[in-house]
């Protein structure tokens, strides 16, 4: 079956498709099962697949281009060769195909054109691009790793890729990674806060000795972005003992590294982490105080049933509210309890009480919400009326006579003073008992309750 459909596939290419559409799968069909067939047919058939793509290589149609890149480097391989012929890309008009002409020198042999990939450092648009090719060479230089640094601090807008590339690059190395660390010291102090703070995060990465007492330095910077990487830097590959440097981040005079914090905590393994998102959740600030909480919810969200029900008892309404929810959504009983008593609570629980009850509620929970139809809040007889329907034909059992003193109060609520309350009860009322609403939908869009567009079908 295999050789059969790879001989399909070299005829379509060979005779010419009918549409650009045929040639563009027939090229992504041969990159997608190449990996996939038997060794010795892939040995026989390369050398005449490459020759069919390289033709495609040079096509004038950059959507088939990419595609082309893409089947060649799974039928070239990692070889020396691939990566040079796909150089020959590298000064194409289009920058997507530029773009995957570096991605697939990376996967192939970079080392062949390294000194091409180099020269994309110095482009904002592929820089990052290149740097991850040249994170893969088999064998990094000094050349490489100086250009790697010489990037940094540009506006290349993924400066993490930079970073990445060159910790990846003396990884292996010691000689290269003491030059590069030799190198990269001066600029963790450069009058440049982009190029300091690059700096900063790539001595962390590549753990060099007293990365973390310069990221205590940068903690007096009065550049707000140089004291967030230093920041990043001491949560992402620091130690419990920096506790107390990154406790300086919650107390930082601008909101905007206060929520750095919050984001890099929300996943982190440190000690540190729930008493300092607590002390966050507490902020002066609202939008701090906001991106505290979410990271509180979503650390509770992933630590299991016993810190959600936990978290029926925070502090945070808004935590207590999402933990209420959460477990009413899979049906647990104290989840159930926490949104019922909400029934009786402000407007916004009450609100949030019916959504929540007409998605996953029981026969006792109709009457409550049916009440709740007179609500004095907009907002609460919204969420009855648009919900109810829903909650009523999920329940088993008889439910003409419910059915029926619904359809009475929704026949009331079409005189509701709000024109969404009374949209939602006429959409309620018409699922309910069908056609034999009309007549009161008809006489409400006729004077004026219902509007006439939206209820047209009615009409």
């Amino acid at each position: 079956m295999g050789e059969a459909f790879l001989a399909h596939l070299i005829s379509t290419l060979k005779g010419g498709p009918e549409s650009r559409r045929e040639w563009y799968e027939a090229i992504r069909a041969l990159g997608t099962i190449w990996p996939r067939l038997p060794a010795d047919l892939a040995l026989r058939r390369r050398a005449q697949v490459s020759a069919l793509l390289d033709v495609e290589l040079m096509a004038g149609d950059a959507g088939v281009v990419r595609q082309a890149i893409r089947a060649f480097v799974q039928v070239g391989g990692p070889t020396a060769a691939t990566a040079i012929r796909l150089a020959r890309l590298l000064g194409h008009d289009d920058e997507g195909v530029v773009r995957q002409a570096i991605a697939g020198i990376g996967r192939t042999y970079p080392d062949a054109v390294a000194h091409r990939l180099r020269s994309f450092l110095g482009e904002p648009v592929l820089s990052a691009e290149a740097a991850d090719a040249l994170s893969r060479l088999r064998a990094p230089d000094s050349v490489t790793v100086k250009a790697l640094i010489a990037a940094l601090g540009r506006d290349s807008g993924r400066p993490h890729k930079i970073r990445r590339a060159l910790a990846s690059v003396v990884a292996a190395d010691p000689e290269l990674c003491e030059s590069a660390i030799a190198r990269l010291r001066p600029l963790a102090v450069h009058p440049r806060e982009q190029l300091r703070s690059d700096a900063l995060r790539a001595l962390a990465l590549m753990d060099a000795p007293g990365w973390p007492e310069l990221c205590a330095k940068a903690l007096d910077d009065a550049s707000a972005l140089a004291r967030e990487h230093a920041l990043i830097a001491l949560i992402t590959h620091g130690t419990d003992a920096h506790a107390g440097l990154v406790a300086r981040g919650v107390h930082d005079r601008e909101v905007r590294v206060r929520k750095v914090v919050a984001e890099c905590l929300i996943r982190s393994t440190r000690a540190y982490a729930d008493d300092l998102l607590a002390a966050l959740s507490r902020d002066r600030d609202p939008e701090a105080r906001s991106w505290a909480t979410w990271s509180v919810w979503w650390r509770i969200r992933h630590s299991g049933d016993a810190a959600m029900h936990a978290a029926l008892r925070d502090e945070h309404t808004e935590i207590r509210r999402r933990a209420a929810v959460l477990l009413a959504t899979r049906r647990d009983p104290a989840g159930l309890a926490a949104v019922r008593a909400w029934l009786r609570g402000t407007a916004d629980e009450r609100s949030v009480a019916v959504t929540t009850l007409c998605q996953v509620g029981g026969w006792p929970d109709v009457d409550p919400v049916t009440a709740l139809l007179r609500d004095e809040d907009p907002r609460v007889r919204r969420a009855a009326a648009f919900g109810l329907g829903s909650l009523l034909d999920r329940l088993p059992g008889r439910k003409r006579a419910r059915r029926e003193r619904l359809a009475a109060t929704l026949t009331d609520m079409l005189g509701d003073p709000d024109r969404r309350c009374r949209s939602y009860a006429a959409d309620t009322l018409h699922a309910l008992i069908g056609d034999r609403a009309l007549p009161a939908l008809r006489e409400a869009i006729a004077d004026g309750r219902l509007d006439a567009y939206a209820f047209r079908w009615l009409l």
